[in-house]
Parts: C-alpha cells; sequence; structure tokens
C-alpha cells in the first residue's frame, strides 16, 4: 500500500490508518516533494507521478494499492495513467478530479495571494501550535490523528516549507486539473471512491461525478465525516484499501505483519 497525504501535510496525516493496514499489509507512506523529510520544490501532478514510480523502485515494489487524499488523489490517478502495470488498484479518499477548479481555487493560485497565504500561514501555524501552553491544550482536544498530523506541521521550517509548497500547488492544480482525468476511461484496476457527506471541500457531487468518470469505480460515502478522511475515519478508510486490495488479488493469509510505516 502507498499512502499519498493532501495540501498542505505530511506522511503523519495517515498515523492511524497506516496502524489498522500495517499488521496485514506493507504500508508506504511518504511525505509528497516539497513537504516534510522529503522537502525540494512542490512540483505538479506529472512531478508527483514520477516521485511515487521512484519511491516505489528504491523500495522494491513492483506493484502497489494507491491511496491519495485530495490533492494526492490527483497524484494517484496521475500514477496510474502514466504506469498502469505499477497500480494494482486505487482508493481516492475526498480526492480532486470531479470539478474544475473553483473561484476560490483560482484566486489562491495568483502569485501574490498564494504568497501572502504561505507567510500567514507558516507563522499563524507554528505559533498557534508551538506555544506551550496553548498549543498543548488545542492538541489535546481533537482527536490523536489530527493532533499528530498538526504537530509535524507545527515546527516553523516545516511550516513555512508547507505553506510555499500548498501555493505551488495550487498553482500546479489550476494549470493542471483538466488533465487529471487523461485516459480514465482506459483504467482497468479496481477503484474506491470515498467521500464524506460533510465535506466541503471535495463534496459528495464531486466524489460521484469522479467515480462516474472510472471505469466500476465504487463510490463510498462516510456519513457524518468531511475533508479529512484519513485522520477522521481511519476504520472506513482502511477498510475500502482492505477492499481495493482484495479485488486486485493481492490479499494473502501468509503475509507477515510489518508494525511500522516505511517513509
Amino acid at each position: 500500500m502507498l499512502l499519498l497525504h493532501g495540501q498542505p501535510g505530511t506522511s503523519a496525516d495517515w498515523s492511524e490508518v497506516v496502524d489498522l493496514l500495517a499488521a496485514r499489509f506493507r504500508v508506504l507512506a511518504p511525505d509528497r516533494p516539497g513537504y516534510g523529510r522529503t522537502g525540494g520544490p512542490a512540483g505538479d501532478f506529472d512531478t508527483n507521478a514520477a516521485a511515487v514510480l521512484s519511491h516505489l523502485d528504491r523500495a522494491g515494489v513492483a506493484r502497489a494499492v494507491v491511496v491519495g487524499h485530495s490533492w494526492g488523489g490527483g497524484v494517484a490517478l496521475r500514477t496510474a495513467r502514466l504506469a498502469p502495470e505499477r497500480v494494482a488498484g486505487l482508493v481516492l479518499a475526498a480526492s480532486v478530479g470531479g470539478d474544475a477548479p473553483t473561484r476560490l481555487d483560482r484566486v489562491l493560485a495568483l502569485r501574490p495571494v498564494g504568497g501572502i497565504l504561505a507567510v500567514l500561514g507558516a507563522v499563524g501555524t507554528s505559533r498557534l501550535l508551538g506555544s506551550g501552553a496553548l498549543g498543548r491544550r488545542l492538541r489535546q482536544g481533537l482527536p490523536p490523528a489530527r493532533s499528530r498530523s498538526l504537530e509535524a506541521l507545527a515546527l516553523p521550517v516545516t511550516a513555512r516549507q508547507a505553506w510555499r509548497s500548498f501555493a505551488a500547488e495550487q498553482r500546479a492544480f489550476v494549470a493542471g486539473a483538466a488533465a487529471i482525468l487523461d485516459g480514465a476511461a482506459e483504467l482497468a484496476c479496481p477503484v474506491d471512491v470515498v467521500v464524506g457527506t460533510l465535506d466541503r471541500v471535495v463534496g459528495p457531487e464531486s466524489a460521484r461525478r469522479l467515480a462516474g468518470a472510472l471505469p466500476g469505480a465504487r463510490l463510498v460515502p462516510v456519513a457524518g465525516v468531511g475533508h479529512l478522511i484519513p485522520q477522521d475515519a481511519p476504520a472506513a478508510l482502511a477498510g475500502s484499501v482492505t477492499d481495493v486490495a482484495r479485488r486486485a488479488g493481492m490479499l494473502s493469509p501468509r503475509r507477515e505483519p510489518r508494525l511500522r510505516p516505511e517513509a
């Protein structure tokens, strides 16, 4: 299983999903280009897909179920298009691809706006979450998975990098959204499109259109959940990943458990 976070984000977004999958599957949870331990400049969907394939090569993995959240769903789709022989199945959680960029997306993609957002987001995130007792109280009031995700973005250097990458990926999304579903009709692998019924970023109608564009895709609504499916509904998401793996013929009762994700 290879898990791709959204924007901004890190591999920590998947902590509870990894815990649920690791006893049965080999799990890879990298930081995408521009984020976390990977760092460097953020890229477009093709750049990210190339990074996915390189990561699989380094790990010695021939085929994987690729799971993408939000912007990472576009990366998962692009990877399946570029190298279908490497993608055994797809799980697209609150994924882009069902709709064209909104007016807000286009505003956030403007360089002055994106730059200002990067600065404000970095300063606000690091100050709010890293401010001693206040930051601890805020994190303690959140579910553990969400708290870990925010902690991963709290360091000033990490926050600056993440929000710069967010702005760059907004520009890439606006420029490349029309091509996300190129070749979608030729996909032959099993696909689950998972969406929270309360998602206000990528709503159920968008997910329904995305599922309708992918041959044989299964639409999986998760009741009472918003956009942050990996943190707020890890069991439902892990269930979809397991079901796609089953449909792809990847389940083996003899598979040895792995207790930790791989970077």
